[in-house]
């Protein structure tokens, strides 16, 4: 009976932690999907001057989806991804002149300035 009631907590334990594994592998992949389809977003503003509009249009589509658009300002947009723990997770500042997009930065929640790695490089028009 006593070796009963010693191995449950270990058995707790390792159910605890199983579940905590498979946990941090599904927020490392969703991160990767989530990164991918902003860099990707990333390109396909840069293959054209895009506007105002073309950036709502392209947002809409559903291999965007997850992605979202904040228009705070007339001329600093973000398109954000889910939040990840330490603000790691990557948003994309677009620059708007008038209704045309000037710039476009890939940075992190916690840093304006720096690129993060493996992020698309800076575009300016």
């Amino acid at each position: 009976m006593k070796a009963r009631q010693r191995s449950k907590p270990v058995i707790i334990a390792v159910i605890v932690l199983s579940v905590a594994c498979v946990y941090f592998i599904y927020l490392g992949h969703q991160r990767r999907e989530y990164r991918a389809k902003l860099a990707l977003f990333t390109a396909e503003l840069t293959k054209s001057h895009a506007d105002a509009d073309t950036v709502r249009a392209l947002l809409s589509q559903p291999r965007f989806k997850g992605l979202k658009l904040r228009e705070d300002s007339g001329t600093l947009w973000e398109i954000g991804t889910p939040l990840e723990f330490g603000a790691r997770n990557w948003k994309l500042l677009i620059e708007v002149r008038g209704s045309k997009v000037a710039a476009l930065r890939v940075r992190t929640e916690d840093s304006m300035e720096r690129r993060p790695k493996g992020a698309p490089p800076d575009k300016f028009f």
